[in-house]
């Protein structure tokens, strides 16, 4: 069938449940984020395609679920990072169709795990500690990630008032 949808999302969490230390494959993220087509883009919006439903929120949750902080937060650097190289900013207008779904809330609470993960990890084993690092990279990953999002959105809003000005004055 080609509409499969959260087939990738359920082979995901049960390879998840196999081991606490499993790791999805490449190209199951990549179906999870992107389904089988990336030039499409509405960042986080779940969106059907030729395998199924791509739905990179759920992917996010899923990976939060089972305590894989870091993963999440490169899920959603690729989310973003995906959309920052896809199109200019401003030319992606409401008025075109260009309308974009990211989860804030989401990623506000995957922020505020890490923050409690963190803040109480000053007396774990150094293997713990190296766990907590690489956690930490990716989320400074994912914050610059977000920084050049929100500078894609001022530059989006710019750009919509400046057609609209044009629009009005025309």
């Amino acid at each position: 069938s080609k509409r499969c949808g959260g087939l990738g999302l359920s082979v995901a969490s049960a390879i998840l449940d196999l081991s606490v230390n499993t790791v999805l494959p490449i190209w199951l993220k990549d179906l999870c984020m992107f389904g089988s087509l990336k030039n499409e883009s509405n960042l986080f919006a779940q969106r059907n395609c030729d395998s199924g439903v791509a739905n990179p929120s759920a992917l996010v949750r899923l990976l939060m679920s089972h305590h894989k902080y870091g993963d999440a937060c490169d899920v959603v650097t690729a989310i973003l990072s995906s959309q920052a190289s896809s199109s200019s900013p401003s030319s992606r207008l409401p008025e075109k169709g260009s309308i974009d779904y990211v989860p804030y809330d989401l990623i506000d609470s995957l922020w505020q795990i890490i923050e409690v993960i963190t803040s109480n990890s000053a007396s774990k084993s150094d293997e713990t500690q190296k766990k907590i690092q690489k956690i930490l990279q990716s989320r400074t990953c994912m914050e610059r990630s977000l920084a050049k999002h929100f500078e894609g959105l001022k530059i989006s809003e710019d750009g919509l008032r400046s057609a609209r000005t044009l629009s009005n004055n025309a």
